[in-house]
């Protein structure tokens, strides 16, 4: 269940940026396609359940297999990188008319251009690894679909579900019963919205950003009643950061600080790459055994989320 915007009756200036944006896109597909763009339909029809509840590396029960099979028509690897570019340009050109089902709010409707000509630019310089399994990919194929947005700092998945232990340990740390009711029933399980980074586009990473994400997110909760809150996962909540990365540690302390919770992970092979990548310090550590990076689980309920909100606006915040 979403709150339902009202429908304009006129086009704004974002409208037209909307539409110029998604034709540079559609050509795009046309002219980088090794086949006719009609023969995408069975792949755009599969990933337009956007509100069963996922998880980042979830792009449905149907899009991979058919995306393999397409694969299979193709002469070798040179036109399955096209035909993956010119998918996701395509899927990405048809966004606008997949808006109003999403329910944004302006804040978050105004990144969309923006972020189109983003991937436009992207796509157009020919990645040479752009398939399942990528992460830009990944990323591109929800974003084009509908299912993430960008929302300052971070984007933002519109659902994605908690495993049952998290969704109890959250309604029991956060005293709400009504979560953990709704955590015992997997068909009414509460979606949540999920933030990520998006490691091509960090020029709102900052404190700043975050602030301006979380803003988004409260903005989205008013206009989404039926999901529980925000989340995040990885290795950049890890109270480590606090000694040996200070000028990181606002992503944790600031939620926790407006009422959320964390949850200790593991470490993946995935954590380990990502937090020494940029770090010298981080990587010396790491090296001397020292440091060992730990992914942990920020829960930050929807009314903690619009309290913090509210004082923000009453400049309490």
């Amino acid at each position: 269940m979403y709150v339902e915007l009202p429908q304009r009756s006129e086009r704004t200036e974002e409208d037209l940026e909307l539409a110029r944006a998604s034709d540079a896109l559609a050509q795009l597909a046309r002219s980088t396609s090794p086949v006719a763009v009609e023969s995408f339909a069975p792949l755009e029809d599969a990933l337009r359940d956007w509100r069963r509840p996922r998880a980042i590396g979830d792009l449905g029960p149907g899009f991979p297999d058919l995306l393999r099979g397409a694969h299979q028509r193709l002469a070798g690897d040179i036109e399955r990188r096209a035909f993956n570019r010119a998918l996701v340009a395509h899927l990405a050109s048809g966004l606008r008319f997949r808006l109003d089902d999403r329910a944004l709010p302006p804040e978050v409707l105004k990144r969309v251009p923006p972020a189109l000509d983003r991937l436009h630019g992207f796509l157009s310089e020919a990645p040479e690894s752009y398939g399942l399994g990528d992460d830009h990919f990944l990323k591109d194929v929800r974003f084009a679909a509908g299912w993430t947005f960008p929302c300052g700092a971070k984007v933002v998945d519109l659902s994605s579900r908690l495993s049952l232990p998290v969704s109890l340990v959250a309604a029991l740390r956060c005293w709400d019963p009504s979560l953990a009711v709704r955590a015992l029933t997997t068909e009414r399980r509460a979606p949540w919205f999920e933030h990520h980074t998006e490691s091509r586009y960090l020029d709102e990473f900052s404190e700043t950003g975050m602030e301006t994400t979380y803003r988004c997110v409260a903005s989205l909760l008013r206009l989404h009643p039926d999901v529980a809150g925000l989340t995040a996962y990885g290795w950049l909540y890890d109270p480590q950061l606090a000694e040996i990365s200070p000028h990181l540690s606002y992503l944790r302390q600031r939620p926790l600080k407006r009422g959320a919770i964390s949850i200790r992970g593991g470490t993946s092979d995935f954590d380990i790459e990502n937090s020494l990548a940029k770090s010298k310090t981080r990587r010396r550590l790491y090296e001397e055994g020292r440091y060992k990076p730990v992914a942990y689980r920020i829960l930050w309920l929807r009314r903690d989320i619009l309290r913090w909100d509210d004082q923000t606006l009453r400049g309490e915040g």
